[in-house]
């Protein structure tokens, strides 16, 4: 159940099936299904005006199903879109998490009067997918309505807020008639770095993020109380680096902590802002081993105690380095890594600046 709101919320279609699906004022049921990421006006006036037509229930498509359908995942998760329609849509009866990859067990499981889709589905042509749950629609008795409107798709409004300033429009215009073999040039060096050996040195770290609403403020202590809607981890510090680079190097080793140190952040839900933040074993020992043959090291110190003297000597006789020293709440005013390594390092720092070309011929 819904903190902010009476909206029902459910973690599956069977979940909802085995809980919701008791119609008691004996409303017609409408169903609507979408990705919701990102709720705008358009989703809100589509969600509004089906819910004049009955009892509506709302399908929110899991991140799995966003991935596969649009080969990208959504910019919030799908428990994070069901509590943002849940707080703004009061009017929305029950919410699920759809599993499914389209709407037709929906549709034969749940069986609404009324099949609500907006109006870009209303002159679609020729979708197999729509066909069928329009026959499904129309084999038990229900049938397809359609809400009006404009036809608005989050990644529009993600496209329009992503446009570059006219400053740099034009540096991209200059850049490109002073380099017209730029992209030839890079997706060159793209292919050899393929060949390359990579190591990274750093932290591994599990980014917890605790998704949270506020309740209120006792009268006998400054402290405000957090209910959780939501968590989610992602891998950060020298893991993340090295899926990244996964992507573009032949080969990588990553040489970082035995464990992986856990950062938990707060966040106000659904507005972003971090309000507390603890970590657990903020101090790891040096690591026991070093990589071995590597044509390029990518040296991270978040500031945890990784980088020692012995580190450091290694670290100098890579044959070219790229080093992250990041300020954080661990170790800002403290970034170090610098004056860590040896006396060779000025002669690291020119490695470190010359152009891929020279590196990869090394």
């Amino acid at each position: 159940m819904s903190i902010l709101s009476d909206t029902h919320q459910y973690d599956s279609l069977g979940d909802f099936l085995l809980l919701g699906m008791n119609n008691e004022d004996q409303q017609d049921t409408v169903l609507s299904l979408g990705t919701f990421d990102g709720l705008h006006e358009q989703h809100i006036s589509h969600l509004k005006q089906a819910s004049e037509w009955g009892r509506l229930i709302v399908g929110v498509a899991s991140d799995d199903v966003v991935l596969y359908r649009k080969n990208k995942q959504p910019v919030n998760s799908d428990k994070s879109r069901m509590q943002i329609i849940s707080d703004t849509c009061p009017f929305v009866d029950s919410i699920f998490i759809a599993h499914e990859q389209n709407a037709t067990v929906p549709l034969y499981q749940i069986r609404p009067e009324i099949y609500a889709r907006g109006p870009d589905y209303k002159c679609l042509n020729m979708d197999t997918i729509f066909d069928l749950e329009k026959f499904i629609v129309g084999a038990y008795g229900g049938e397809v309505k359609f809400t009006m409107g404009p036809e608005l798709h989050t990644s529009q409004i993600i496209e329009r807020t992503q446009q570059l300033p006219k400053e740099t429009m034009k540096w991209l215009s200059d850049f490109k008639s002073k380099y017209p073999n730029a992209v030839g040039d890079i997706e060159g060096w793209i292919e050899s770095a393929s060949k390359l050996r990579s190591g990274i040195v750093g932290e591994n770290i599990w980014d917890e993020y605790v998704y949270v609403t506020p309740i209120g403020r006792s009268t006998k202590d400054p402290i405000v109380t957090f209910s959780e809607v939501s968590r989610e981890y992602m891998s950060g510090g020298s893991m993340a680096i090295h899926y990244h680079q996964a992507g573009v190097y032949g080969y990588g080793m990553n040489v970082g902590t035995t464990e992986a140190i856990t950062k938990t952040r707060y966040i106000v839900h659904p507005f972003g802002q971090k309000v507390y933040s603890h970590v657990k074993s903020s101090k790891v020992g040096p690591i026991e081993r070093w990589p071995f043959d590597q044509d390029i090291l990518t040296v991270a110190d978040y500031g945890h105690g990784l980088i020692d003297e012995e580190v450091a000597t290694n670290i100098s006789r890579e044959v070219f380095i790229s080093l992250m020293v990041q300020a954080n709440s661990i170790n800002w005013g403290f970034n170090t890594l610098i004056f860590k390594i040896p006396n060779s390092f000025p002669e690291t720092v020119t490695s470190s600046c010359a152009p891929f070309p020279e590196v990869y011929s090394r």
